[in-house]
């Protein structure tokens, strides 16, 4: 999917040549000024994306990019409508990744279209971009102009294995939620979501929801999708609307809650599985690159631990020829066994 991956930071990038003749992708960290790179003056198709941190090898950086030469066989599109997922392209995929903005109130719609065109055998992994501070620049962009109200898609005829794991664990449910716009949960139980969602974490840990500690504690004490105590998909709280709360990821308009709680042991154990899980049956791993999408949230629960988590994967994946990835605000993938979902909280490898 892609070749000559680099990272870039303020002090190198001015050493960045494209190539007129290349695609390129730039996944771009929050506090990187983009603008610095001139993209519109380029004659190369560049498409850039912005997510909280990019990560290569050991180390997360913020105000870094990497630069990935889409290579030659490899399709990217930027999708808005239905015909612009063209079946042909995907009838010869192996591989799909997908990005989205984390806060698109269409993101279902686009994973079901496109979950619908492929293959039963082709792996779909994605993430949701964005940022929670830092520079105002366009979140999905081709040469520096900003993409809106689609996603953005590589597929390549190349197979791809991948894993997953968040390590939250069932606490207490079911409740039925109803939503509005996809990620906007209006009510549980018939109540208010957020006086709901405050009696609930005030009941059993003893904590005082605020609209200023909510995202803090929406991290701690997700919600699962679902209706089983298996690993469910997860949806942090992160605003506040008359009552309502606003979550990262799209939902049903009717859906099961429960509701989830995460920690440190849970959170190594389940990356540590994802990083196996994507390596089995994988040959020549000392050709193939390893791509990691972790899920900003678990840094916020993790703080300073994190880093070892991030260590640990890389311990584990060494065998590969390149170590890269990103932090995001959601996480997509399916097994090419099971339907596609949008995660939080998640550890993503490919």
């Amino acid at each position: 999917m892609f070749s000559n991956v680099t990272l870039y930071t303020q002090q190198t990038h001015n050493q960045l040549f494209f190539n007129p003749s290349q695609t390129y992708i730039l996944m771009v960290g929050q506090g990187f000024e983009l603008s610095s790179l001139r993209l519109d003056e380029t004659t190369a198709t560049v498409y850039s994306i912005v997510v909280p941190s990019v990560i290569w090898k050991t180390q997360i950086h913020q105000d870094a990019f990497l630069c990935c030469e889409v290579k030659p066989h490899s399709s990217i599109l930027f999708c808005q409508k239905e015909k612009d997922m063209s079946p042909p392209v995907l009838e010869e995929s192996k591989s799909v990744m997908v990005f989205v903005d984390w806060l698109d109130s269409k993101i279902y719609r686009y994973l079901d279209k496109l979950f619908s065109l492929t293959c039963e055998d082709v792996t779909i992994m994605g993430m949701g971009c964005g940022r929670v501070e830092g520079i105002e620049q366009p979140i999905l962009a081709r040469n520096g102009h900003e993409l809106k109200n689609g996603f953005l898609m590589v597929s390549s005829p190349n197979r791809a294995s991948i894993g997953t794991g968040h390590g939250s664990k069932y606490y207490d449910g079911y409740f039925i939620a109803h939503t509005e716009n996809s990620n906007k949960i209006v009510t549980i139980n018939g109540e208010k979501a957020f006086n709901f969602y405050a009696s609930l974490l005030r009941k059993y840990f003893n904590e005082v929801l605020t609209e200023e500690n909510l995202f803090e504690l929406g991290l701690k004490y997700p919600f699962g999708i679902g209706s089983t105590q298996e690993e469910h998909p997860l949806r942090v709280p992160v605003s506040v609307e008359n009552g309502a709360l606003i979550v990262a990821g799209p939902m049903d308009e009717e859906c099961t809650l429960c509701l989830m709680k995460s920690s440190d042991h849970n959170f190594f154990q389940a990356s540590l599985h994802a990083v196996d899980e994507s390596m089995l049956g994988v040959d020549d791993i000392e050709e193939k690159d390893c791509f990691l999408i972790e899920c900003m949230g678990r840094e916020h629960v993790l703080k300073n631990e994190f880093q070892q988590e991030i260590n640990a994967l890389v311990y584990e994946a060494s065998r590969a020829k390149k170590i890269y990835g990103v932090l995001c605000l959601g996480e997509i993938a399916n097994s090419a066994k099971q339907y596609i979902e949008y995660f939080n909280e998640s550890c993503v490898i490919g």
